[in-house]
């Protein structure tokens, strides 16, 4: 057997969000409805953990979409604004 056989009763997994879902639930430490709490309320260390999580499929959304590797990456090094308190 060949280290790239799949043998038939092993599910693959899909390509997309779904599989970076399930990527970042196997990933240890908080929850990412915790984080975007944290986040929602300032804590930019929050925001840097999701990202991190999510990195290469955000790469991939906006290289799809803007069709530039560049602008892609250019985008993505903006990261968020910083957060105003609400009112």
């Amino acid at each position: 057997m060949s280290l790239c056989s799949h043998p038939a009763s092993e599910a693959r997994p899909t390509l997309g969000a779904p599989a970076a879902i399930g990527y970042a639930r196997g990933m240890r430490g908080a929850s990412d409805e915790s984080l975007m709490r944290q986040y929602g309320s300032g804590d930019m260390a929050a925001f840097e953990t999701l990202y991190q999580r999510y990195r290469g499929p955000l790469y991939r959304y906006f290289l799809r979409h803007l069709g530039d590797p560049t602008t892609t990456v250019s985008r993505l090094q903006t990261g968020p604004r910083e957060r105003s308190p609400r009112a």
